[in-house]
C-alpha cells in the first residue's frame, strides 16, 4: 500500500473523506501529505506508518500553547491515527 493509501485510510478512520492525496516528502518520521477533501477543503495531514497511539500529543499539545501565545492560527484534530490541521500556504517574499 502507498503512503498516499495509508493516509487517505488513516483520514477515513478519523471521519475526512480525502478525494486526493498529494505526498508530502522531506519529513523524516511521519508519511504526510497535501489533502483535497470531498467537498474541496484543503489538509495537511500526517502519521505514521506504525500507528502508535496518541503520538501526537506533545506536538499538539506545543501548538496549542503557540496558538494561546498568538504565534501559530488554526483548528487542528490530533487523533491518535493522523494529524491534520489546515493546509498553510508558503511565506512568499515581496
Amino acid at each position: 500500500m502507498s503512503h498516499e493509501e495509508i493516509l487517505a485510510d488513516r483520514l477515513r478512520e478519523a471521519g475526512y473523506a480525502a478525494r486526493e492525496v498529494e505526498r508530502a516528502v522531506g519529513g523524516v518520521v511521519a508519511s504526510a501529505g497535501l489533502v483535497t477533501l470531498q467537498d474541496g477543503t484543503r489538509l495537511f495531514a500526517k502519521t505514521l506508518l506504525d500507528q502508535e497511539p496518541d503520538v501526537f500529543a506533545v506536538e499538539s499539545a506545543g501548538l496549542a500553547e503557540l496558538r494561546d501565545l498568538g504565534g501559530a492560527h488554526g483548528d487542528d484534530d490530533w487523533g491518535a491515527a493522523a494529524a491534520v490541521r489546515a493546509a498553510i500556504q508558503p511565506f512568499r517574499r515581496r
